[in-house]
């Protein structure tokens, strides 16, 4: 018979999925309901393929990391796993594993079905998180990753966003605006096998979702908010069906994981359609993970299938907010440009985020999207101008509906009047009226920095000798031109906000206890550190005091007090008396120790005294030794003993 030799093979699948369309009604969007219950199902699936003329299959595995996951918002009320033919399924937080024992040459198929409810994501803030937030305490999610970069450009872009905002939700609200209004969505970017870096995404100013969810979680990184790619489904009004789609979290303290859909323009909540099927730090992650082991086989992957049906809505939600639209003069000629006022009063004791669209009104100079984040109890205004035809039909008096909508569907609904009659009012005169009467933004501009010069307590001549200080930015600008200095050594360098860097500084003296001062400062701002240094040229081991019996009889059992002390940590401590060897693992500082010996092991006819010897290692395992002397009397020695000593032979 002959045989083949079985191969271990593997092999990753992304998302990059088709989808397949559900019977669902189509309307815009479900922004304006508190709830969705949905059915989804995802399926995948392989063929084992016969290669070769003798076949041989030990085992086929199949690891979907796609399928519901439960949070504050997103229940999972049912979810099934299925296969066929019949696997064995095992099921852990982040993966539903498919494994296949001996198979038959064919087709498989696998994947889950589930019920889920979603709620309008909507996250409760009822108070300021300052920014920049203190040390990062979720480091995966601060550090860029393959295609969530963080390069120069996307470093300075970021902080010209949030230079001098003290409020971390207002910096990611203000970032996410950024890019939704400056990176276009184009389809076209998405390839068969790649998502574009973050990096590209800025370049290029163009992206799918995937991608410029990476761009605002690479910024939110780059300014150190913790923040996580989310793979999952949603609504879409193209082709009214669910589609695979990307956003964010990010993360503000005491407060959690608050949602980010830069795409959708929701920025702090998501609305019910939204699907989560996974978080990770970096997006372009697998979907299914396939192997196995054969001889004469190879593994031909299907496509992987998504349909999401909606089964309910749950009710329409009113925003907790109030809108009123006006323009700021009513009567205008013809060829007018007219500001028009949007204020939104937000009552409650938490923040609330909205988009406004402007949706019927006369031409438009400008675009007709505006972001809003209220503060608690906050009142805000945004402005529009419009433009008024220039050729009208005299004696007759026009009137024209101006309608803002929100996120919600909430409207706000006002009107305009012009004729020939009316003063024709100039772009310059509209612009000045707004510049007039817009909301002014009062920065809190902070300069703060972080200095940390930790060292170890005790350094050794012979080592390579370093301070390394740990400077971080933890005001909201930039710093530029910082110098650190210790003693005479300085170096020049610029920080970020919440950038942190580590300087190095080399230490060349002698011997000895210093205190010395590390100082950071430019020309806005300035703090200075006492660093203190010892530098040794041993661990100083000592013994400080001996207590024992200064004459006692020969093979009499006596007890040794040793009282040590040290300058430094010290290890491996061997004790040798004699013949007898005592054994301290380690020791700082001080210590005591009763040693217990037999008064035969001191013993020495040539001299009354009897010797210690301590060999012991420092932190880095340099080795040392000790001898000393101590006099004790010994009596009645036998005369054997006394001889064998006289003769050197003891």
């Amino acid at each position: 018979m002959k045989k083949e030799k079985l191969l271990a093979v593997s092999i990753i699948f992304l998302i990059l999925v088709p989808l397949v369309l559900a019977e669902n009604e189509q309307i815009n969007d479900y922004n304006n309901y508190n709830q969705l219950t949905l059915k989804y199902k995802i399926e995948g699936g392989f063929e084992l393929q016969k290669t070769g003329s003798n076949p041989n299959v030990k085992e086929a595995e199949a690891v979907l990391t796609f399928f519901p996951r439960k949070d504050d918002i997103q229940k999972v009320q049912t979810i099934s796993p299925f296969s066929g033919p019949n696997a064995k399924i095992t099921q852990n937080p982040s993966e539903i594993n498919y494994k296949w024992d001996n198979p038959a040459i064919g087709n498989f198929n696998f994947g889950v079905d589930s019920t889920i409810s979603i709620d309008n994501g909507f996250v409760i803030i009822n108070e300021k998180v300052n920014f920049p937030l203190d040390e990062p305490i979720i480091n995966e999610y601060t550090e860029a990753t393959e295609f969530i970069d963080i390069n120069n450009e996307i470093k300075e872009q970021a902080q010209q966003i949030v230079a001098g905002e003290d409020d971390a939700y207002l910096a990611s609200f203000k970032m996410a605006t950024w890019i939704n209004k400056n990176i276009e969505y184009n389809l076209t970017t998405l390839t068969a096998e790649v998502v574009q870096k973050s990096s590209w995404v800025l370049d290029n100013r163009e992206g799918v979702c995937d991608e410029i969810t990476n761009l605002f979680i690479s910024m939110s990184r780059s300014v150190g908010i913790p923040a996580r790619f989310v793979y999952g489904v949603s609504y879409t009004n193209i082709g009214y069906d669910w589609g695979p789609h990307g956003w964010a979290e990010v993360y503000l303290p005491d407060k959690g994981w608050v949602p980010f859909d830069v795409t959708y323009g929701q920025f702090g909540w998501i609305d019910p359609s939204h699907v989560k099927l996974k978080v990770k730090a970096d997006s372009g992650d697998a979907t299914v993970k396939y192997s196995w082991k054969s001889a004469d086989t190879q593994l031909k992957a299907n496509e992987i299938k998504m349909k999401t049906n909606l089964i309910s809505k749950g009710n329409e939600i009113e925003p907790p907010i109030k809108i009123t639209v006006h323009p700021m003069i009513e009567k205008v000629g013809p060829g007018s440009y007219v500001p028009i006022k949007l204020e939104v009063v937000n009552d409650n004791e938490y923040y609330f985020p909205d988009t406004f669209r402007l949706t019927k009104s006369p031409e438009l100079i400008e675009e007709n999207v505006k972001h809003v984040l209220l503060r608690p109890k906050e009142i805000k205004h945004e402005y529009w101008i419009l433009k008024i035809p220039d050729e009208i039909e005299d004696s007759y008096i026009y009137t024209t509906n101006i309608e803002i909508e929100d996120q919600f569907h909430k409207k706000a609904i006002s009107k305009i009047t012009y004729g020939e009659n009316y003063k024709t009012v100039t772009l310059d005169e509209a612009k000045e009226i707004v510049a007039q009467n817009g909301d002014r933004e009062l920065n809190t501009i902070s300069r703060n920095i972080e200095l940390k010069c930790p060292i170890d307590k005790e350094i050794y001549s012979y080592e390579e000798r370093n301070l390394v200080c740990n400077i971080r930015n933890s005001g909201n600008i930039p710093l530029k031109n910082l110098n650190i200095c210790f003693t005479k050594d300085c170096q020049v360098t610029d920080l970020g906000i919440a950038e942190q860097k580590n300087i190095t500084f080399p230490i060349n003296i002698n011997p000895g206890e210093y205190i010395f001062k590390v100082k950071a400062y430019n020309n806005d701002v300035s703090i200075t550190k006492d660093v203190q240094i010892k530098i040794l040229s041993q661990p100083n081991l000592k013994i400080k005091r001996l207590d024992y019996p200064k004459e006692v009889s020969y093979e009499e059992k006596i007890e040794l007090k040793l009282l040590l002390t040290t300058e430094a940590e010290v290890k491996d401590l061997k004790i040798k008396i004699g013949d007898e060897e005592f054994e301290i693992s380690d020791l700082n500082n001080l210590v005591q120790t009763n040693l217990p010996v037999n008064s035969k092991e001191l013993y020495s006819i040539n001299e009354e005294s009897f010797e210690i010897e301590l060999e012991y290692k420092d932190k880095n395992n340099k080795k040392y030794e000790i001898k000393e002397k101590y006099p004790i009397k010994i009596n009645n020695a036998p005369w054997y003993v006394k001889a064998l000593s006289y003769l050197g032979l003891m």
